[in-house]
């Protein structure tokens, strides 16, 4: 009996983190199982590895509009032209924990009102710029009619967002908020004192 105490309390553990962080709206639509109708706990039994599957902890959201340039010198018969390219793009960057890297041995009850959560260091899980993100302000020559180099351009955008994100410390963000929610989520649980560290 005591050997299915601490895998059940990793699964109640990570169904309670998705299920508060689904609640909280910081979880993208496409993966917040609550936005589906169809979607119900069964009654069946759980295993580790299904709920791990979904087990993605998205604690920081970063939101910027950012302006990008590029130039392209068209060569003609006798001269040279500039052609320029000005986007403008909002997008969204999600950061946080990936629970599926964890393991039952990264949950430790020291007693009855103790216990010890390692968890993995936060990532960048979700960058996005939807097509309606994108606002092409100016567009020469070589642009108009060069669809793949705007569409190369705008796969850029997207990893200039990452850039800024990690520049204005979501990671460290992601980490803080992280301890935060499972501190919350263990107290709810019954521990007093929690301690949570990173991997």
């Amino acid at each position: 009996m005591k050997k299915l105490i601490k895998p059940l309390i990793f699964v109640v553990i990570l169904i309670g983190l998705y299920v508060v962080v689904s609640m909280s709206g910081l979880l993208p639509g496409n993966l917040n199982l609550f936005k589906k109708k169809e979607m119900q706990f069964a009654e069946t039994s759980l295993r580790v590895e299904e709920v791990k599957a979904v087990a993605k902890l998205f604690s920081q959201k970063y939101v910027n509009e950012i302006v990008i340039k590029k130039k392209h010198n068209s060569k003609g018969f006798f001269t040279t032209s500039t052609d320029n390219l000005v986007i403008i793009a909002q997008g969204t960057c999600f950061a946080g924990t990936d629970l599926s890297k964890m393991q039952q041995s990264d949950i430790k009850v020291i007693d009855s009102l103790t216990v010890q959560v390692t968890l993995p260091k936060a990532t960048i899980l979700e960058s996005t710029i939807n097509p309606s993100g994108f606002n092409i302000f100016i567009s020469e020559g070589y642009w108009d009619t060069n669809l793949d180099a705007v569409q190369k351009v705008k796969t850029e955008a997207v990893k200039t967002l990452e850039k800024l994100a990690k520049h204005e410390n979501i990671l460290k963000k992601a980490d803080a908020k992280s301890k935060a929610l499972i501190t919350t989520f263990m107290k709810s649980a019954g521990f007093q004192n929690v301690n949570v560290i990173f991997k």
